[in-house]
């Protein structure tokens, strides 16, 4: 190999070694999102009947009656709010947990011949329960025997659960619906029950989605 080509070959390899170790100055640009901030939120169920002043989370006294006789009614309602600026409710579930709290006779149970009728209202929340959707039978098949009358005695002691106040309908924020109970005493029913009384606790428990 001639010194020329020799020259030629080094000044070639040490000219790609020059551009190989160069260093290149392209502009770029940073941008940030900041504060992301996440905050759980409230689900509530507040209650109201016609004996209460404003909403809250307990109601006392919503349907009751005294000197009850066999073929006589009472109605009562309890409202179901949810209050604005919380989550939407999918569905509402209730349970009941009645006990004897007068049982002259041990052969009576007064929770056995007290009949139970349920309606959603369909109409804004009131003071009355006009109107609405009976669900007595769809609760009949799902805590009770299946077979009218519904009666106090088939929610066995609030661990029966009727799960579908709402489903597919739900209770957004800041809505309001009223359950309406109707409880008629048994025309049927004999001298054995005079002198019972008994107590109910109506549970109502919101969710936020149907699965729970």
């Amino acid at each position: 190999m001639s010194r020329r080509i020799a020259l030629s070959i080094l000044s070639i390899v040490a000219s790609l070694a020059i551009v190989g170790g160069a260093t290149y100055a392209f502009f770029s640009a940073t941008a940030t999102s900041s504060s992301n901030t996440f905050a759980s939120g409230t689900l509530t169920l507040n209650l109201d009947d016609v004996n209460e002043s404003a909403v809250d989370n307990s109601v006392i006294g919503s349907i009751s009656a005294s000197n009850f006789a066999p073929g006589q009614s009472v109605n009562g309602f309890v409202s179901l709010d949810n209050p604005a600026g919380g989550i939407d409710i999918a569905e509402v579930e209730m349970t009941m947990d009645t006990s004897e709290t007068a049982d002259p006779g041990a052969d009576s149970d007064l929770r056995d011949v007290l009949n139970l009728t349920v309606l959603l209202d369909d109409n804004t929340p009131d003071s009355l329960c006009s109107g609405g959707t009976d669900l007595t039978t769809t609760i009949d098949s799902q805590v009770g025997n299946n077979a009218a009358p519904l009666t106090l005695g088939e929610f066995d002691n609030g661990t029966d659960e009727f799960d579908a106040f709402l489903t597919g309908v739900g209770l957004p924020d800041g809505t309001a619906r009223n359950v309406c109970f109707t409880v008629t005493f048994d025309s049927g029913a004999g001298n054995i029950y005079q002198g019972d009384a008994v107590d109910t606790t109506i549970t109502f428990t919101a969710n936020q989605n149907v699965i729970q």
